[in-house]
Order: structure tokens, then C-alpha cells, then sequence
């Protein structure tokens, strides 16, 4: 998120431009920057393949050295221009985002970076309320089934294997757990 790379371990501000120590991985400069304010046509927006997401606080304009461009500012003189990147490195890629990594912000980016990723929902049958944890270790794997709610959910279907933990039905109590050892393919 914006101002990333900008101090060093004791927090003295690096003596280069944004994002400092991370420009060269990044594949960006942070060429303009400020507070967002309210009001007067200052709110800012990420335009994303899904929509738009509102920006907190604070802006970046960032200049591509080496990145593409993931997501565009969508409002104002900054209309059009990159407000996060993405660039290829090895085996993976680095984001850089032009703004505070806020629950919205973060919100809005997930979705697009979960396809980017090529990730799935393990078991897709499991309600979404449901977190799924995959643990997996020489010839075995197990399930954490993890319900955060404070009210019970129902499953229509379990994960097959061995129950470690948890109640043998198909019901998450509220902030429940089950363990499940997988079966073997």
C-alpha cells in the first residue's frame, strides 16, 4: 500500500522517492501524493474489472518503470492513470496499490487478485461463512472447518474422511470447530 518502502528498520525516512526500497521489485515511482480530503471533489475511486472502490486518506500517482498497470484512478485530473500495478517477478507478482490498504480497498482488490492467483474455494459445496483451513504434510491431509459466527450453520455435505474433532452431524455451533483427516486418493 502507499508509502511502503519509505523507512528504514529504525524508521528514518529512506533518501530516495516512493516507494524507496521497493521501487526496483515494485516496478514503479510514486511521482505525486497527498491526502484525500472531503468534499469539494476530492474523493478519490480505484476503477477494477468488478467496479469501483473508494480510496481513503491517501493518493499516490504512480510512474511504471517495469510494471503494468492492474487498476486506474477514476475521478478527477488522476482519471486514467495507474493506481496500482502489477509486476511479473520469478514465479509470482508484486502489487503495488496507491493508496492506504484499507477494509474497502482491500475488499474491493480481493476478488480480482483471487483469479489472478487462479485460487479456488476448497470444497465449494461449504457455506462462504465457513473458513477452510488445508493443512497437509508427507501422505496426509487435514481440514480445519472454522465457523466465526455467533449463530449455528448448516452443511449439506462434510469433506470425506476421518473426523477428528468436532461434532459428528452437519451442523457449526457457533464459533465451531471440526478436524478432518482426508481420506487418501
Amino acid at each position: 500500500g502507499a508509502r511502503t518502502g519509505t523507512r528504514t528498520v529504525d524508521n528514518q525516512i529512506v533518501p530516495t522517492s516512493f516507494p524507496g526500497v521497493l521501487a526496483e521489485l515494485a516496478g514503479v515511482n510514486v511521482e505525486d501524493y497527498g491526502v484525500i480530503g472531503s468534499g469539494l471533489g476530492c474523493e478519490k475511486y480505484i476503477s477494477l474489472a468488478g467496479g469501483t472502490v473508494d480510496a481513503e486518506y491517501w493518493y499516490e500517482t504512480l510512474k511504471l518503470t517495469t510494471a503494468g498497470v492492474y487498476a486506474e484512478w477514476g475521478r478527477g485530473y488522476m482519471a486514467g492513470m495507474p493506481a496500482v500495478s502489477i509486476r511479473r517477478v520469478g514465479k509470482g507478482k508484486v502489487l503495488y496499490v496507491g493508496t492506504y490498504l484499507s477494509e474497502k480497498v482491500f475488499a474491493g482488490l480481493v476478488p480480482g487478485l483471487i483469479d489472478l492467483a487462479n485460487l479456488s474455494r476448497p470444497f465449494p459445496g461449504l457455506p462462504e461463512e465457513i473458513e477452510v483451513v488445508r493443512r497437509a504434510a508427507n501422505d496426509r491431509e487435514i481440514v480445519f472447518l472454522i465457523n466465526h459466527k455467533d449463530s449455528a450453520v448448516e452443511l449439506d455435505a462434510l469433506p470425506e474422511g476421518e473426523l477428528i474433532a468436532g461434532a459428528d452431524n452437519y451442523v457449526m455451533e457457533p464459533y465451531g470447530v471440526k478436524i478432518i483427516k482426508l481420506l487418501s486418493c
